[in-house]
C-alpha cells in the first residue's frame, strides 16, 4: 500500500494544477489514536461488565437489543458504521437502561486519544496559509463529545465536520464532492490525509475503493474530481507523511 498518491489529473496538461491550499483530515487513527484491544477488554470489563453486571444480562436477553443491532447491521454502506455509537447506545437507553447506555458512552469516548506527534504540525499547517477540515464518518455527538474532550479541535478546525452536513459518508464519492463544495475548494486544491486508503480521493483511491466495493457487491461511482493528493497516514509512518507534506511544500523543511 502506498503511503502517498498523487491524482492522475493533478500536474497533467488538461489544465494547470492549482497548489494544494486545503488539508481533509480524518479523526479515528489521524488526529486520535485507538487504544490496543487489550486495553479496550480490560476496561470493558472494569468499567460495564463488573459495574452495571444485571444491566448487561438484562440488555443481552432483551428482544429489542437485537432488533435495534440487526436495523444497524442492515444500514447501507458504511452508514451502520457512521451510526453505531449513537444509534446504538441511544436504543439501550431507550429500552429503559440509562446507566449502561451512559457508561457505554463514556467508555467509548475514552477509546481515543489525542495524537501528539499530528497535533504538533496542525500549527505549523495552520500558520502557512493552509485552511484545515475535520473529514470524517463520527457523528454529530460523537463530534460534539470529541471537540470538549480534545481542545484542539476547536483551535484548529473551528467549522463543523464537513461529512456532517453532507448526508454520505466516506468512501462515497458525493461525500466527497459535497466536502468540496461546503469547504469551498476544487478538487485540485485538497490533500486528503487519512489512514484508509479508499478514503483518500485520488484516481489511486478511487480504483481501490471501486474493487473493494465491487468485492462486497457494492454501487460506487467515482468523484466528479479527485483530489490533488493524499497521506494514507498510521503511526508507523508519520516521519514518511511529514516528509511528503514538505516535498509538497506545506511544511518547511
Amino acid at each position: 500500500m502506498s503511503l502517498f498518491t498523487l491524482s492522475s489529473t493533478y500536474g497533467s496538461t488538461q489544465a494547470d494544477p492549482q497548489p494544494i491550499k486545503h488539508i481533509f483530515f480524518d479523526f479515528h487513527g489521524v488526529l486520535a489514536l485507538k487504544e490496543s484491544k487489550i486495553a479496550m477488554t480490560k476496561r470493558f470489563f472494569k468499567e460495564i461488565v463488573w459495574q452495571h453486571p444485571r444491566q448487561v444480562i438484562a440488555i443481552l436477553c432483551n428482544r429489542g437489543f437485537y432488533q435495534a443491532l440487526h436495523s444497524l447491521l442492515h444500514l447501507p454502506n458504511n452508514r451502520g458504521k457512521h451510526k453505531i455509537t449513537e444509534i446504538y447506545f441511544d436504543a439501550i437507553i431507550e429500552l429503559g437502561y440509562p446507566e449502561l447506555g451512559q457508561a457505554l458512552i463514556e467508555y467509548a469516548n475514552n477509546i481515543f486519544t489525542q495524537n501528539q506527534q499530528m497535533t504538533e504540525l496542525l500549527k505549523e499547517l495552520k500558520n502557512s496559509n493552509i485552511t484545515l477540515h475535520l473529514f470524517s464518518n463520527i457523528g454529530p455527538k460523537t463530534e460534539q463529545d470529541a471537540r470538549t474532550k480534545f481542545p484542539f479541535l476547536k483551535q484548529y478546525f473551528p467549522a463543523p465536520n464537513l461529512i456532517e452536513t453532507t448526508q454520505a459518508f466516506k468512501p462515497e464519492a458525493q461525500a466527497f464532492d459535497k466536502a468540496c463544495q461546503k469547504a469551498g475548494c476544487t478538487a485540485d486544491q485538497v490533500l486528503v490525509i487519512d489512514d484508509k486508503q479508499e478514503n483518500g480521493y485520488t484516481q489511486k483511491a478511487v480504483d481501490y475503493a471501486q474493487a473493494k466495493a465491487t468485492g462486497k457487491k457494492i454501487v460506487y461511482s467515482p468523484p466528479k474530481h479527485c483530489a490533488a493528493a493524499a497521506i494514507v497516514y498510521n503511526t508507523d509512518n508519520h516521519n514518511q507523511a511529514v516528509k511528503q507534506l514538505q516535498s509538497l511544500g506545506l511544511l518547511s523543511r
